[in-house]
């Protein structure tokens, strides 16, 4: 057989295919990708908990990264834990998320729900107790009185009361020991989404939004795109993404730079 000889012109092909498949592999695994803000994150690298979709870090990762409600928006104390914030000023201790079961694990280090839970709009707080409460509406009074049968055990809130007052709390569709209120005050009414004598460390679940399915498959949930409601969607997370040094360091290696194309991670389920 005689030799076969390229010219420069069969050449070029050759090597513009090398190049566009080259390109393909390097862009299948996302090469073009950059570092991605909605990555896990924690308040102490690598300790409990971990934060991702529907939680966010507030100041650490951007609005995008979490479902857009406000009880889903965590910080960092100056200690390095993990804060649930809740307008107007409920600040509670965040010590794991079960993500699976949709649960986050909670505590409050001054055990006083009470306070924690005052001006609350329960309507929307996105969590709720396993049980529902019996009364989930109550009146507080600020009581100065010596008759120890306003005080029993079941009203009498103590991390609220000071020195010669009492705070107490009667359902507020109830007229019980309405002859006894004539030394308190009314301080105002507590609307309680949860059992509000809770102390210790607790958890609370919640439905919206659902991405346990999505977990349960081993993959992502994120805000589905362009959507003008708050729908989620699942999304496949690949095993390994490469950073973008190595990324160019392989292209450098090989002499060539493909065309980048900077797409979000997320946005290539």
């Amino acid at each position: 057989m005689g030799e076969v000889r390229l010219g420069l012109n069969d050449n070029f092909v050759i090597i513009k295919l090398i190049y566009l498949l080259l390109c393909s592999v390097l862009s299948a695994v996302n090469v073009a990708s950059i570092p991605d803000e909605c990555e896990v994150s924690w308040c102490k690298k690598h300790h409990e908990p971990s934060v991702r979709f529907p939680f966010r870090l507030q100041h650490r990762q951007p609005p995008r990264c979490g479902y857009p409600h406000p009880g889903f928006q965590l910080s960092c104390s100056e200690n390095g834990q993990t804060l649930l914030n809740f307008p107007p000023a409920m600040k509670l201790v965040v010590t794991h998320i079960d993500y699976k079961a949709q649960r986050i694990h909670l505590y409050d280090p001054a055990n006083c729900l009470w306070r924690q839970f005052s001006g609350l709009n329960s309507s929307a707080f996105p969590f709720y107790s396993w049980d529902e409460p019996e009364v989930d509406a109550y009146t507080l009074f600020n009581c100065s009185s010596d008759d120890e049968s306003l005080y029993q055990t079941s009203t009498r809130i103590p991390c609220l009361t000071i020195p010669g007052y009492q705070i107490i709390a009667l359902p507020s569709d109830s007229n019980a020991y309405a002859d006894n209120l004539l030394n308190c005050s009314n301080i105002g009414n507590f609307s309680a989404p949860i059992y509000p004598w809770l102390t210790g460390r607790f958890q609370l679940p919640w439905k919206e939004p659902n991405c346990g399915e999505c977990e349960m498959e081993g993959k992502g949930c994120r805000l589905k795109r362009n959507s003008t409601q708050d729908q989620t969607e699942c999304f496949y997370i690949p095993s390994h993404h490469m950073g973008v040094g190595e990324k160019l360091m392989i292209a450098g290696k090989w002499g060539f730079s493909c065309p980048l194309q900077f797409v979000d991670k997320y946005d290539a389920a």
